[in-house]
């Protein structure tokens, strides 16, 4: 049965069995040969309307109170799934690299990276990763990022793969980074560098 018709049948139930309740206080006034006045006639109608008042509106109250938790609870997951790399994440996490670390790489890379990707789905295991230039001139040094995260220290990793162009080599210098990081309220926290070489 639904739950929604369970919770008006209680109801209906506990209206019974007042009324059966205020029916045989009536009855026992009659055997005491004590016929109820207008004024007892009065008393009982009042109490009989407060208690179906007081039941309607405890069960209203407990079927809006289950609503709302449910309205709630759906926002949530609403929200956790429209979770996203948008431009303001982006611009968050760059500015906390730019202010905390010396990098190569500019905003637009993180964008390219970054943009439109589901937070959700790097948190059940998914992972994304860019080839792209850093330099600004046409080179055979390519680098790399990639955004992933971690189970184990519930945190998100951005690797970052980086090649350097010199005139006058015939290969290409290279380092890599990996930083982690929070989100928390739609904005990066807790930003450290985990590891550098080359």
């Amino acid at each position: 049965m639904n739950r929604k018709y369970k919770k008006i049948l209680n109801c209906y139930r506990l209206f019974i069995a007042q009324a059966r309740r205020l029916r045989q206080q009536e009855k026992g006034n009659v055997k005491k040969n004590r016929k109820p006045n207008d004024s007892d006639t009065k008393h009982m109608k009042t109490h009989t309307l407060i208690v179906i008042l007081f039941l309607i509106f405890s069960c209203k109250q407990k079927e809006n109170q289950k609503v709302k938790i449910a309205e709630q609870n759906q926002t949530i997951e609403l929200n956790q799934q429209k979770e996203i790399f948008d431009q303001n994440l982006i611009n968050s996490l760059y500015s906390e690299l730019k202010s905390k670390f010396e990098i190569d790489f500019n905003r637009k890379h993180l964008t390219s990276l970054l943009n439109g990707i589901s937070v959700t789905e790097l948190r059940n295991g998914k992972e994304f990763e860019k080839k792209m230039l850093f330099e600004d001139f046409k080179c055979e040094c390519y680098d790399k990022m990639k955004i992933s995260y971690s189970q184990s220290e519930s945190r998100f990793i951005l690797f970052v793969y980086e090649e350097f162009y010199e005139e006058e080599l015939d290969w290409c210098p290279e380092s890599s980074y990996s930083y982690s990081f929070g989100i928390k309220n739609l904005k990066i926290v807790d930003l450290k560098l985990d590891f550098m070489a080359g």
